[in-house]
């Protein structure tokens, strides 16, 4: 069973869409103002795809001296 975009996103990443297995990986992310990416790979039945991430809020803003701003 094909897993579709959505369901994909609903169990978090956790499972290939092709295959439904857990063995999985992610080469290093690569980044567009906003929006990052990871090229994936299922170890088992060797399908390839893109994750898409975007950027959502920032935490912990400090000046250069480390103060809480």
């Amino acid at each position: 069973m094909t897993l579709t975009s959505e369901e994909y996103v609903e169990r978090e990443g956790a499972n290939c869409p092709a295959c439904e297995s857990t063995d999985i990986a992610g080469d290093k992310t690569e980044m567009e103002p906003g929006h990052y990416y990871q090229k994936m790979a299922c170890n088992e039945c060797h399908a390839e795809w893109w994750d898409h991430y975007k950027l959502n809020h920032y935490e912990r803003l400090k000046d250069k001296g480390g103060e809480s701003i």
